[in-house]
């Protein structure tokens, strides 16, 4: 069964984003969408100056470049909703869900595992 990559589907979500003219929230790359950065010198903590304490950086979705689309969808959300979407393609098609969603479970371990970023 084909399936869309987490590469794929972060760059669907972008592109449906920059259609529809949607503002993104991204985590600012200084701080790590926190808010937060820690002075190297004396360990103070205190608000980061890109995003002035928000976490999120200002920029338009149309800005976005495809590569950084990874970056800023995350993968459970894509482990979430390709689930849901096998879901009811296994009651449309009237299969069991572990037939329809088995293939997909193996590539999303082996594709995440190596980063430890199975759910």
């Amino acid at each position: 069964m084909d399936f869309v990559t987490y590469g794929q589907w972060c760059a669907n979500k972008l592109d449906a984003a920059i259609e529809q003219g949607l503002e993104l929230e991204i985590p600012c790359t200084t701080c790590d969408g926190e808010g937060v950065v820690t002075c190297r010198h004396c360990e103070h903590q205190h608000d980061c100056n890109d995003c002035g304490g928000s976490g999120f950086e200002d920029i338009l979705t149309s800005e976005i470049k495809p590569e950084s689309a990874t970056k800023i969808f995350k993968i459970n959300d894509y482990f979430n909703e390709m689930i849901e979407t096998f879901k009811f393609l296994a009651f449309v098609k009237n299969k069991p869900l572990i037939d329809v969603v088995g293939p997909f479970v193996v590539y999303y371990r082996k594709e995440f595992q190596r980063w430890g970023e199975i759910l």
